[in-house]
């Protein structure tokens, strides 16, 4: 018998499937083994990790050893990515495998099967220290930083190295929006036709280039309506398709789209993966591979889309690995009929995608129209011509833009028509449009995700679970109903949290973005696990004593009985507050009731 031990149990059935007698299928379901709960499991001068099997793995370990002493050959199938790696190399050493097979697929077919096993490899070790390192600067952080801030706040606090980075982003956009008033600001406008309005450009009017405030400015230069023509122009540009989805592209359209949670997409993804109907969809490469995409535009040819000639490329994000191509259908055929609900809305979603970035552009005619004032203006400190400019596009050719029911691409039709030709004069109709400016918007899951992944903090398969944590944490909230549906904001915790950790290096977002970098270094063997942690914790041990939190997240108060400090909490089983000492006083009542929030001692009858 031959053994298959891949991570889930929801992909035994499939691949049992595929790889008939002779063989078994068991599930890791995910981690076997973890670093302790109630320490941090690791320590200098080796940082060697000790690992205990999870209480609720003991069963399932005990099940893979029986089926290891039964089996032939072992084939260890975790998922393609570090991860996968790490948990690969965890059941080698807790099952004690002598000579195990490392297998990984990037789809659930049975092609893509039988080509992992006739390419069987070994577990990749340097891609298992590069997830070692990262489990093992998540703890340094968390179990050295978080009881000093639980400590100083007065309940429980945590930190972490992607984490508290994270959150910063929300709080910092929260301090924005905080310090942002409203300002009116003036825009003139040039008419000179029925249909064609020139708007002023600003640049040069005013101090940020972006707006007039001062009305009298906008008047002034309002005052001068003889233009001259510069430009009547049109010209069709093609518009490329969007590229196949990367994880992150994936959770930002299904929150724009489908309003689906980053976590609800990535488990709706890793179902769809299981089943065999996706590619792998942890990945930072919005590539398709050859064989993708050739089978991807032929099906498009069948079905009567006009595809590119040539197969169409993007640029990855700085620091990508691009382990796996593009997020796309398994096989293009599935049309995803047999799935209902959510997955099959994400299916969908992403089968569109892929199909689209095999299609031709879209080609949109665009019409420009620029003017500018005929006579140098003179307005206080500004001085200059002023330029007047108009757009329009209308859609020629709609190209991949057929394709897309969920996502619904604009398909423009606004034409302006100008019968003046370059170089001629023209009296406009002035008017002077007064408009608003608008405060920073708070981020949604996925324009967070989208931040996270300019600024390099964390990778494909951490994104779901980082902004878990800060909610489940309440660190920050999401806004369910109204105007700001889907909204995040920070809680006073997530902001005391923020601003407690302020002189902390790993707060700082470059920071991040460089243990990052240096973890795929690990990756690739260019940097050693040893170095890198041992730097880390190093720093973090030199600036522990820089946690400030400025005051106690929970009321506090003197005892009404012996004048030591009191703390309120909680008890959800009474649903009422109590109080108790900070500091051990065995010789004053333990628990001391509250009332109108403030501590009270209780009469005895």
């Amino acid at each position: 018998m031959r053994l298959m031990i891949v991570e889930s149990p929801n992909k035994i059935k499939k691949i049992s499937e595929y790889l008939g007698q002779g063989w078994k299928v068991a599930a890791s379901v995910g981690h076997i083994r973890d670093l302790p709960d109630k320490e941090m499991g690791v320590k200098p001068p080796d940082f060697k990790p000790t690992y205990v099997v999870s209480h609720e793995k003991k069963k399932v370990v005990a099940k893979l050893k029986a089926l290891c002493k039964e089996a032939n050959e072992v084939y260890l199938a975790t998922d393609p990515d570090r991860e996968g790696e790490a948990i690969a190399w965890h059941l080698a050493q807790e099952l004690r495998l002598k000579s195990p097979k490392r297998v990984t697929f990037n789809k659930i077919t049975k092609a893509a099967l039988e080509k992992a096993i006739e390419n069987a490899g070994e577990i990749d070790y340097k891609l298992v220290a590069a997830q070692e390192g990262r489990r093992v600067l998540d703890r340094i952080i968390g179990y050295t930083i978080s009881p000093i801030l639980s400590q100083q706040a007065m309940c429980a606090l945590s930190a972490g190295r992607v984490q508290s980075p994270s959150l910063k982003l929300v709080v910092l956009r929260e301090r924005e929006i905080e310090k942002f008033r409203k300002r009116n600001f003036f825009l003139p406008m040039a008419e000179i036709g029925e249909d064609v309005e020139l708007a002023l450009s600003p640049k040069g009017w005013c101090e940020d280039d972006k707006h007039i405030f001062d009305r009298d400015v906008a008047e002034k230069i309002a005052a001068h309506n003889d233009l001259i023509l510069l430009s009547n122009e049109q010209e069709d540009k093609e518009v490329r398709p969007p590229a196949p989805f990367t994880t992150s592209s994936l959770v930002q359209a299904a929150s724009k789209y489908l309003k689906f949670s980053t976590s609800e997409t990535m488990k709706i993804a890793q179902r769809l993966f299981e089943a065999g109907l996706i590619t792998y969809h942890r990945t930072d490469s919005p590539n398709l591979s050859d064989e993708g995409h050739e089978e991807i535009a032929s099906f498009a040819r069948e079905t009567g889309h006009e595809v590119s000639e040539t197969k169409l490329t993007w640029a990855s994000k700085e620091g990508a690995q691009e382990g796996h191509e593009a997020i796309r259908p398994a096989m293009i055929q599935e049309t995803g009929d047999s799935l209902s609900g959510k997955e099959a809305s994400l299916f969908q979603l992403i089968r569109e995608r892929a199909i689209a970035s095999t299609l031709v552009p879209a080609i949109d005619r665009v019409i420009t129209i620029s003017a500018e004032s005929a006579e140098t203006i003179s307005v206080g400190e500004y001085k200059g011509k002023a330029l007047y400019r108009a757009t329009a596009k209308s859609e020629q050719r709609a190209g991949w833009r057929e394709v897309l029911t969920l996502e619904k691409p604009a398909r423009p039709d606004k034409v302006i028509t100008c019968n003046v030709t370059p170089g001629e004069s023209i009296t406009a109709s002035m008017q002077i449009q007064q408009k608003t400016t608008e405060p920073p918007k708070r981020f949604t899951e996925g324009e967070l995700v989208k931040a996270l992944e300019k600024l390099g903090i964390g990778r494909p398969s951490t994104y779901g679970s980082i902004i878990e944590n800060i909610k489940r944490r309440g660190y920050i909230e999401e806004q369910k109903r109204g105007k700001g549906k889907g909204l995040l904001s920070p809680t006073e915790k997530g902001m005391t949290l923020v601003d407690g950790l302020a002189e902390l290096s790993f707060m700082n977002l470059d920071f991040t973005r460089t243990i990052e970098g240096h973890l795929d270094q690990v990756a690739t063997g260019k940097t050693r696990y040893l170095e890198l942690v041992k730097a880390l914790y190093q720093n973090i041990e030199d600036e522990k004593g820089k946690v400030a939190i400025a005051s106690p997240l929970i009321p506090v108060s003197a005892c009404p009985s012996c004048g030591m400090q009191l703390k309120q909490l909680f008890s959800k089983k009474n649903n009422s507050h109590f109080w108790v000492h900070i500091e051990d006083n065995d010789s004053c009542q333990k628990f001391i009731s509250d009332q109108d929030g403030a501590p009270a001692i209780k009469n005895a009858s």
